[in-house]
């Protein structure tokens, strides 16, 4: 374990010596997997992203963004428009987040786990009407629906992805 919010991390590789760093930051291939979890720390996600998505050149990427965070003091946040990204829900993820979709045109496989729907309503609305020119794999789930109870939850995201061959969606219809 690194300390970074990216697991099966190259970093610890650039650490060993001079030569090895030079190495790793040479092969564009190490840096195309990016995860954004919240096993550690948040507070250099996003600067990790922006060095992921830096250190990968123009490689298609594959993305892991598993947001656990949630507004405990109000959990019933209003929507939040998709051009701000902002709220106390967002604190840890929004620059991230940012990031990622900056580079909508080099996702290649895309999984996004929610752990509260709060979340779900602030990032879905960002997908839509956007085109991911190699996106292939996207899965999204809704990993907590206990809280809005009989509401019907209606999240999926209108995109445009002509290579997309499998999506997977849990709970984003109820």
């Amino acid at each position: 374990d690194d300390g970074h919010p990216l697991t099966n991390s190259p970093i610890p590789i650039t650490h060993v010596s001079r030569w090895w760093r030079r190495q790793a930051l040479s092969l564009p291939c190490l840096w195309s997997c990016i995860h954004v979890t919240s096993a550690q720390p948040p507070f250099h996600y996003a600067e990790a992203v922006k060095a992921y998505i830096e250190r990968s050149s123009q490689l298609s990427l594959s993305i892991s963004f598993l947001c656990i965070a949630r507004d405990y003091e109000d959990p019933r946040t209003p929507y939040l428009d998709n051009s701000d990204l902002l709220g106390p829900i967002w604190v840890m993820y929004a620059r991230s987040w940012r990031y990622l979709l900056a580079e909508k045109h080099r996702w290649k496989n895309c999984a996004i786990y929610f752990f509260h729907e709060t979340a779900a309503q602030i990032i879905l609305p960002s997908l839509n009407g956007r085109t991911f020119p190699r996106l292939e794999y996207l899965g999204i789930a809704i990993c907590d629906c206990s809280y809005f109870g009989d509401e019907v939850l209606n999240f999926v995201p209108k995109f445009d992805a002509p290579n997309l061959t499998e999506l997977r969606a849990q709970n984003l219809l109820k």
